[in-house]
């Protein structure tokens, strides 16, 4: 076929029909590439998407806190309980109790979005950022906002006892009253995929392998569990003296399984479920602990954050004027922040860069932006911003 304009032919098309289903296939495949690509990229490293910055939970960010003491850039009343926010994109996300309410904030802390939970809650946990949007947990509902703050899903759930899990397109959480271990379908409006009997109430938020395909968690009775991911099916189980409330933290490296118990040790375990050894540490170890980039681990107790190697051995204990537990993040310099009353920042010798005091208290946890500002929630539920 010839087009002609005012007698010129400017140019001359061929059609060969059976041909047509090529073309027809490559404007859908660049369709689809031009949406993938209007999708939020999420970073792995610096991001902080889900509770203790990744799947692994190993509490630690490429970021890199400065080593001059923090002022505060700002800070928001608008917090009724302690909670943990997700960030992405220079955006913070969090759940509020006393609004029932969740919340969008801009890197200026100015309100974005806010949107009913429809719930009596009494617990938020650590919302989780996917590439389709935010994913909120109450103590008896999930439900989950795209970026512009519409919702895309919700259920109305058994009693939630930890912080979510999400690998792929399937959600882990615990619950204490069923004392079971529930995956969910993202796709299917978090529909029952399996769901795992622990035996006791289950509050230790679940952590995954190196390869995804284990989920690891503690329960009341002692228990560390570690399950297949897709089928639920129980791989290994460790006993422990004591209730296991701290969250797993996966090396990244090796896939050593660090965790607390109520026994007062500090366990490393090898992801076939050998025990590697056990510290003891005289308390309780229902905080979290931290994984820097050679393999130490990290955990706070009684106001002292100790240093133990990968090997099992106390390298050091730095005290603070504080006697409660903390769960420590570590940055990309493999300083260690963490919160006691006052917020500290300690360096990978155990030595003190800086101390930040006020008339708030914090004993939440430390999240870290990628620009390096920290975001806290003090004793006062007030959200800070200060770098």
């Amino acid at each position: 076929m010839t087009l002609n304009i005012k007698g010129v032919n400017v140019m001359k098309i061929t059609r060969f029909p059976q041909y047509d289903f090529v073309f027809i296939f490559l404007i859908l495949f660049s369709l689809s590439f031009l949406l993938s690509a209007c999708q939020p990229r999420i970073d792995g490293k610096n991001d902080w998407i889900t509770f203790k910055h990744d799947v692994q939970r190993t509490g630690r960010t490429t970021a890199r806190i400065s080593t001059k003491c923090p002022r505060i850039l700002w800070h928001k009343d608008i917090f009724q309980e302690r909670t943990y926010p997700v960030i992405f994109d220079g955006r913070i996300y969090f759940t509020e109790k006393s609004n029932q309410a969740c919340y969008s904030l801009s890197q200026s802390g100015e309100i974005r979005w806010e949107r009913s939970v429809y719930s009596n809650a009494s617990f938020f946990y650590s919302p989780v950022i996917t590439s389709d949007g935010i994913h909120f947990v109450t103590d008896r509902r999930l439900v989950a906002y795209n970026f512009q703050g519409e919702r895309i899903s919700y259920r109305y759930f058994v009693p939630i006892s930890t912080s979510p899990l999400i690998i792929k397109d399937v959600l882990y959480i615990g619950t204490s009253n069923y004392k079971r271990l529930y995956a969910l379908n993202l796709n299917k409006n978090y529909s029952n995929l399996w769901s795992f009997y622990a035996g006791a109430p289950v509050r230790s938020s679940p952590a995954a392998s190196l390869d995804d395909k284990r989920i690891c968690f503690g329960a009341d009775n002692g228990w560390l569990y570690a399950l297949d991911s897709k089928s639920g099916k129980l791989r290994w189980k460790y006993k422990t003296g004591g209730a296991i409330r701290s969250t797993p933290a996966v090396d990244n490296s090796d896939g050593t399984i660090y965790f607390g118990s109520n026994d007062g040790n500090l366990y490393a375990m090898d992801p076939d479920g050998s025990l590697k050894w056990k510290c003891s540490l005289g308390f309780s170890v229902d905080s979290s602990p931290a994984i820097d980039s050679k393999g130490n681990v990290y955990v706070g107790i009684k106001g002292m954050l100790y240093k133990i190697s990968r090997e099992g051995k106390i390298v050091w204990r730095f005290k603070t004027n504080d006697f409660s537990n903390a769960s420590p993040t570590v940055d990309g310099n493999d300083n260690i922040c963490v919160a006691f009353g006052d917020i500290y920042l300690v360096n990978p010798e155990g030595n003190l860069i800086w101390k930040f005091e006020s008339s708030s208290k914090f004993h939440s946890f430390i999240i870290i932006g990628k620009d390096g500002t920290i975001y806290t929630v003090s004793d006062d539920w007030q959200l800070y911003a200060m770098r």
